[in-house]
């Protein structure tokens, strides 16, 4: 296998990769921003199009590359014979091709490596607006007296936040549960001509907190 012929399949496993990845961001970019900046779906949609088209283009030259020898030429001297022969000295024999495709597959490996550039660029300048609001995040969580723990993505963060205030509620029922027992109580106390079923209802509520 020759050097180029090697790194063109390497470019084209490394677009493989990158087309999967691509994809599955611009899915995830859609629903969580259906609706919205609609020129940015457009250009995620267009640059997993490219991605596939160079895909295409760089298998159709390496599968090229597969063609048989129609002649092989000894020692690059002037005699040729169409076979091979059995007895052949490896490395004595050149195999000649009818349509040689290196050229097809360096344009094909020089647009996949421009296109892996480019994905790699964006990639990086998503992961800089990530970075950006994922700190907005964390300066509001801190400003309204939510910990941030240890996450290092907005949805860390998010289920954080989801977290405490879920805690906060449970308290706030609590406290508020036990303020309304005491108002029962107090009037049952104060002798205000209230029965006892309010002595019995501070205790059901009470009892809906220990549950």
């Amino acid at each position: 296998m020759s050097t180029l012929r090697e790194a063109a399949q390497q470019a084209l496993e490394a677009l493989e990769i990158g087309y999967d990845s691509a994809r599955a961001e611009a899915a995830q970019y859609h629903a969580a921003m259906a609706g919205y900046r609609p020129e940015r779906h457009a250009a995620m949609d267009a640059d997993v199009a490219k991605i596939a088209k160079a895909i295409t283009a760089l298998r159709a030259a390496l599968a090229q590359e597969e063609q048989e020898p129609v002649a092989w030429q000894w020692l690059n001297t002037a005699h040729f014979r169409k076979d091979l022969p059995a007895n052949a000295e490896s490395g004595a024999w050149n195999p000649l091709y009818a349509h040689p495709p290196r050229h097809d597959i360096e344009k094909a490996y020089e647009s996949t490596c421009k296109i892996i550039n480019e994905q790699d660029k964006k990639l990086a300048e998503l992961d800089l607006v990530a970075a950006a609001q994922r700190e907005k995040v964390a300066h509001w969580m801190s400003s309204m007296g939510y910990a941030t723990g240890h996450g290092d993505t907005i949805e860390d963060l998010l289920d954080h936040l989801g977290t405490q205030i879920a805690e906060g509620l449970e308290v706030e029922v609590l406290m508020e549960r036990e303020a309304c027992a005491k108002v029962c109580e107090g009037i049952y106390t104060n002798g205000d001509g209230a029965e006892c079923w309010l002595q019995n209802a501070a205790e059901a509520i009470r009892a809906r907190s220990k549950k």
